[in-house]
């Protein structure tokens, strides 16, 4: 089976479920032990392309109807940790320019709710690497930081309690 056969097969959608699926348990099990007036002192930084929104057809497959739809499973585990009092951030490597986009993006398919989304200031010279490290480092002095999930290895790190890599066979950074 090709790459491309495997995306519009939904074979690759269903197992991006099932990884939801084991997060959302994991973290529903790790937020029933904190205190209810101790959650929003809590985070799970979340990625935005491939870990909870779809834009392989915009990279790799135009004019298929993959793209811009939630990853299914990533907005339920949204909606959960944001009604367990949990603080969400969206930490991305797009660039600042398109965050009204973006931001609209999240809003349209129904992120609504999160403290923040930070964007890549791709003029301030830093790896995409390097941004989101430093990211979660300043975060992680305000936070507890649950977990991040992302598709890429430089999405997950030390600065968290638990990283989760989302299966991206379409791409690395």
């Amino acid at each position: 089976m090709s790459l491309q056969q495997y995306a519009m097969s939904g074979a690759y959608m269903a197992f991006l479920r099932e990884q939801f699926r084991h997060i959302h348990r994991f973290l529903r099990d790790k937020i029933r032990d904190i205190p209810l007036d101790k959650r929003s002192q809590h985070m799970v930084i979340l990625d935005i392309d491939e870990t909870c929104i779809c834009n392989i057809a915009i990279a790799y497959y135009n004019n298929v109807c993959m793209k811009d739809h939630a990853i299914p499973g990533a907005l339920e585990l949204f909606q959960f940790l944001v009604s367990e009092g949990i603080s969400v951030v969206f930490l991305t490597a797009r660039g600042h320019m398109s965050s009204q986009y973006t931001v609209r993006q999240l809003n349209q398919l129904g992120f609504r709710g999160y403290v923040s989304v930070i964007l890549h200031n791709r003029s301030a010279g830093a790896s995409p690497a390097d941004f989101k490290r430093r990211v979660r480092q300043h975060l992680a002095t305000r936070w507890t930081i649950l977990a991040s999930v992302g598709d890429q290895i430089l999405d997950i790190n030390s600065d968290c309690q638990h990283g989760f890599l989302m299966f991206n066979p379409f791409y690395a950074v």
